[in-house]
C-alpha cells in the first residue's frame, strides 16, 4: 500500500512539473502548424509611451464614456510591470488588447495582467491612433514609474539614468530595457499563434516633475539628460531618427507660494529647447488641463484629451517623415 501511494505521489508530481512544458509544446506546435499552412502574421506599428506618474495615469475608469469601457479591436498593449529602484530587473508583461485599467498600480507578469480602476493617456492614444491609421493594427509598449527623475538621487522612486551605479545598480532604465526586450521578442502580438512583426514608429515621453521639484542644479541639467535619454531610447528601439513627442510638464499652482515645483520653468524651457533643436522631436503642452486635488496628477478628462493629442502629434510627424 505504501509503495502504491508513493508511486501515485510520484506520478502526480511529474504531471505537475510537465504541465507547463506541455502547454508550451502545444503553443509551439500551433505556431509551427500555422507556419506550415502558410499563415502570415500581421505587421504592427509600435509606439512607446513612457514617463512618470502622469504617464502612468490616475484617470477614474468609472468616469469613462461607454465607448471607452471595453476592449479595443486591433489595438494591443504590452505594459511592462514597473520595478522598484535597486530591485531585481522587472519589466514583465504580456501582449493583450487595450482596455481600461492600465493606470497607476497596474502590475503584470508573464501569465497575465492585473488591472486597476485607473487609466492613463494610453487608452485614447490607442483609440485615436487606430482611427488615424484607418483602423490599422496598432501596438503600444508602455512603461511608467511615478516619483522618478532623470538625475540620480533627485526623486524617491529612482532614476532613469543609465549611469546609476549605487546599490545593486538597477535603475528604471534597466527595467525599461527589459520591458522593451520582452515586448519585442514575444513574437505573437494578437494571440493567434502566428509570429507578428513590430515596426517601431514613435515615442511619447511624459516626465520631468521629479527633476523640476528638486534643486536648481538638477533642473539646469535636465536638457542634457533628456537628450541623452531619448538618444538611448531610440537606440534601444533600433531607430535613430524615431519621432519623439515630448509632453511638457505643467504646474497646477496648488501650493501656498503658487508653485509645487520650484524649478518647473527651467525644465519646461529645456523640454521646449530639445523639441526645437531635435529634427525628429515635437513638443506637446499640458497647459490648461485640470488636476486632481493632490495638485500633481491630471484628472480623468485631461487623460482622455491628452491621449488623443499625443496620437495626433505623433501621427503628424509620421506623415511628415513619410513625405521626406
Amino acid at each position: 500500500m505504501a509503495r502504491t501511494a508513493g508511486y501515485l505521489l510520484f506520478v502526480l508530481i511529474a504531471a505537475l512539473l510537465l504541465f507547463p512544458l506541455s502547454l508550451w509544446s502545444l503553443a509551439h506546435a500551433a505556431e509551427s502548424a500555422n507556419r506550415q499552412s502558410g499563415a502570415e502574421g500581421k505587421t504592427f506599428k509600435l509606439y512607446f509611451l513612457g514617463g512618470q506618474s502622469n504617464m502612468g495615469g490616475l484617470g477614474d475608469v468609472s468616469l469613462l464614456p461607454d465607448e471607452l469601457k471595453g476592449e479595443q479591436s486591433g489595438v494591443y498593449i504590452f505594459h511592462g510591470s514597473s520595478g522598484n529602484h535597486n530591485a531585481p530587473v522587472d519589466g514583465r508583461g504580456v501582449w493583450a488588447r487595450l482596455r481600461p485599467g492600465h493606470g497607476a498600480g497596474f502590475h503584470a507578469d508573464f501569465t497575465g495582467n492585473q488591472y486597476t480602476k485607473l487609466f492613463g493617456p494610453e487608452l485614447t492614444f490607442g483609440e485615436q491612433m487606430s482611427k488615424l491609421n484607418g483602423d490599422g493594427d496598432i501596438a503600444i509598449l508602455k512603461y511608467a514609474r511615478g516619483g522618478t527623475a532623470l538625475r540620480p538621487g533627485a526623486a524617491p522612486g529612482g532614476t532613469w539614468s543609465p549611469d546609476y551605479f549605487s546599490g545593486n545598480a538597477v535603475s528604471q532604465y534597466d527595467h525599461l530595457l527589459a520591458a522593451i526586450e520582452y515586448a519585442m521578442s514575444a513574437g505573437d502580438v494578437d494571440g493567434d499563434g502566428v509570429r507578428d512583426t513590430l515596426i517601431p514608429t514613435g515615442i511619447v515621453w511624459f516626465q520631468g516633475e521629479g527633476d523640476a521639484a528638486h534643486t536648481v542644479s538638477t533642473a539646469n541639467g535636465y536638457g542634457a539628460r533628456l537628450k541623452r535619454f531619448i538618444d538611448l531610447l531610440r537606440a534601444a528601439l533600433r531607430t535613430d531618427d524615431l519621432p519623439a513627442v515630448i509632453v511638457q510638464v505643467s504646474d497646477s499652482g496648488m501650493a501656498e507660494d503658487g508653485k509645487l515645483m520650484d524649478h518647473v520653468d527651467i525644465v519646461r524651457d529645456a523640454q521646449a529647447a530639445f523639441a526645437k533643436q531635435d529634427p525628429h522631436a515635437k513638443l506637446l503642452t499640458t497647459d490648461g488641463y485640470k488636476f486632481l486635488k493632490d495638485g500633481w496628477h491630471l484628472d480623468s478628462n485631461a487623460n482622455i484629451d491628452l491621449g488623443r493629442q499625443m496620437a495626433d502629434s505623433l501621427y503628424e510627424m509620421e506623415v511628415e517623415r513619410a513625405r521626406q
